[in-house]
């Protein structure tokens, strides 16, 4: 514990006692008489020199330490050329509206509250215990009138802004796996990502983006080392192939019901796999079509929704694929297919099942949301720190989510702002590249971290 020292007398006071001591010795005149000393006088005279002894030290501090500050205002060049605003430097950049982040307050005669717009991405670095969630996080959150997404590794941002929030008119959503502080936020919703893909297969022309949305997606959840490529890609490329199949396998059936933690238990069980891609495939246990043929594909519900020719494209493709499946389990190199499917499972096993998966169940909420109506939604995405590992790519998946439905929403006008809290924790797809171009989808970054070398 810091002790406090004895409080420090102020500049004013110090030069008003001393004026008064010398117009004191004034008045009483010299301290030395013909009659000998004069005890007053010379009490008031001795008084004075130290007073003044005291204001001269006081003004020889002040002075120093007013070039020590326009020294560190000025740049040298050494260094670089940056240098301390003034608050006549950013007048003009100022928001005019207090609706806008907040970064703090100027400093001088007349301090104010710093509003500052931005359009693409900020950055907030400092160490750990530095304050980065009271004295940024929280009152950007609450000076955003915006939609939000907000990332919360510890459930603290969640507790202290929820009620706020909802007493504003924001709607709040929270995805809390781990039932953090649920005695004070509730009970947590769910968000299924297989949305996406289920959305792609009830929308017209949608067939035409199933594949592609399945690779983005299946690379969210089994991505690349942050080295890049390397000679394990192969297999990396291969677990995520058969974990699109089992997507796709589970949402044409299911829909909106498939989930997560239904495609981990399918990979799980190769019988039933094998089963799955026979039925798509339409062949028998030996190889011979099937009595009752393939998985109606053209007769579903959804696909009464798209063109014709794109349904029986999609379909040729998916049986395809299913044969091409079922070659590999049952062909002579199966070691390939092992190291497939160890890859995809190892991948899934988060989702499979434990306190995740309940809140990947089907959805409560849509990601549409958030840039929907006139108030503003937001999205808390709390996390447990005692289990971080387990949590990273339940964060990184639902980033992912959020991020795909905004980029794709034709409203682009409503700003929706992503609070990224300890940001090196966890992947976000397609960072670098959002930085700068998230601006045309009002897809607003604030990044915060501990430091410049984690980012």
């Amino acid at each position: 514990m810091n002790r406090q020292g004895p409080a420090r007398a102020s500049s004013l006071w110090i030069a008003a006692v001393t004026g008064g001591l010398i117009w004191a010795c004034v008045q009483l005149g010299p301290p030395v008489a013909s009659d000998g000393i004069r005890p007053v006088a010379a009490a008031a005279h001795v008084l004075a020199g130290v007073a003044s002894l005291r204001l001269a030290v006081r003004v020889m501090e002040s002075a120093a330490k007013w070039v020590e500050w326009w020294g560190a205002k000025t740049p040298t060049g050494k260094d670089g050329t940056a240098l301390w605003a003034a608050p006549k430097d950013f007048r003009h950049e100022r928001a005019r509206t207090k609706d806008s982040p907040i970064w703090g307050r100027s400093v001088g005669w007349n301090p104010r509250p710093l509003f500052f717009d931005y359009v693409s991405s900020a950055m907030t670095v400092a160490p750990a215990g530095s304050g980065k969630g009271i004295y940024s996080v929280v009152p950007n959150c609450m000076s955003i009138r915006a939609s939000k997404v907000i990332a919360d590794f510890k459930g603290e941002l969640v507790c202290m802004l929820k009620e706020p929030l909802e007493q504003r008119g924001e709607t709040v959503r929270v995805l809390n796996p781990g039932g953090m502080w649920s005695d004070i936020v509730g009970k947590s919703d769910s968000y299924n990502p297989l949305d996406i893909i289920a959305d792609d297969l009830n929308r017209p022309g949608g067939l035409r983006d199933v594949m592609d949305d399945l690779r983005e997606m299946t690379t969210q959840i089994y991505p690349e080392p942050a080295e890049g490529k390397t000679e394990n890609s192969y297999f990396r490329e291969g677990s995520r192939r058969l974990m699109a199949d089992a997507i796709l396998m589970e949402t044409m059936i299911d829909e909106y019901d498939a989930t997560l933690s239904s495609v981990a238990l399918l990979i799980e069980d190769r019988q039933r796999l094998e089963d799955m891609a026979r039925w798509l495939a339409g062949v028998d246990i030996e190889g011979k079509p099937h009595p009752k043929g393939p998985f109606p594909i053209e007769h579903t519900e959804w696909a009464q929704k798209h063109d014709p020719q794109d349904v029986a494209e999609f379909a040729q493709l998916v049986r395809a694929r299913a044969n091409n499946l079922l070659a590999l389990m049952s062909g002579d190199d199966r070691r390939t297919f092992d190291s497939f499917i160890t890859g995809a499972q190892q991948a899934l096993a988060p989702f499979a099942f434990g306190r995740i998966a309940p809140c990947m169940g089907r959805s409560t909420f849509r990601m549409e949301e958030l840039k929907e109506g006139e108030a503003a939604t937001d999205l808390f995405i709390v996390a447990d720190a005692s289990r971080m590992e387990a949590y990273k790519p339940f964060i990184g998946l639902v980033n992912f989510c959020c991020m795909t439905s905004i980029k794709r929403h034709p409203n682009k006008e409503k700003a929706v702002n992503f609070v990224l809290d300890e940001v090196t924790n966890y992947k976000v797809s397609g960072l670098e590249s959002l930085l700068t171009w998230g601006r045309y989808y009002r897809l607003i970054l604030h990044v915060i971290l501990q430091n410049l070398a984690a980012f």
